[in-house]
Order: structure tokens, then C-alpha cells, then sequence
């Protein structure tokens, strides 16, 4: 028998520190910054709840929608080595979503 998710949360990690197009998360694409472009289809897929994961400052301060929450990562989650299974708890837990 098929489950169908009424709630579900998504998870959009941006680091800062790019090497290949720096500050390509908050540069713009068609008119907005790239990481609404994620947010934007988050909830557009049915998201009820976005987190953003990030370092960026500029994404920490900006008016986002009120389903969506931008989480400070510690620095210890920023480095370009650093597995994407502890960015995602870390969100999660910080945001205290519960499953």
C-alpha cells in the first residue's frame, strides 16, 4: 500500500567557500540569487518546511518566506571535505525536525 508524505522537509546546503565560481549561491540567475532558485523549487515540489544549511552571512540576514529557515553551519561543516551526512543532521537537529 503506497504512503503519500503531507509534510516533508528539505534540506538546501550552501557553503560560501567555492573555489570553482566564488559566491556563485548568492550571485544572480535570471534576476534572483541562485540559492531562491533551490528554495523556490523546494516548494514548488511541496516542501512544507526548507532549511537552509550556510555560512553565507548575506543568505543568514535575507527576508525569506515564512516556511523557510536559514541555519547557521558551524565552521567545522564548511570545509570542502567534509561529508554532507553531518551538514544534514546538524540542520535537521538544529531545527529541531522531528521524524
Amino acid at each position: 500500500m503506497p504512503t503519500h508524505l503531507t509534510h516533508w522537509t528539505a534540506v538546501i546546503p550552501l557553503r560560501g567557500g567555492s573555489k570553482g565560481l566564488p559566491g556563485k549561491n548568492t550571485r544572480l540567475l535570471a534576476g534572483k540569487p541562485l540559492y531562491r532558485h533551490a528554495v523556490d523549487l523546494a516548494l514548488a515540489a511541496g516542501a512544507s518546511r526548507v532549511l537552509i544549511s550556510t555560512d553565507i552571512p548575506e543568505v543568514l540576514a535575507a527576508e525569506l518566506p515564512h516556511t523557510v529557515q536559514a541555519l547557521p553551519r558551524p565552521s567545522e561543516l564548511c570545509g570542502d571535505t567534509v561529508p554532507m551526512a553531518p551538514v544534514l543532521v546538524h540542520a535537521l537537529q538544529a531545527a529541531q525536525v522531528q521524524g
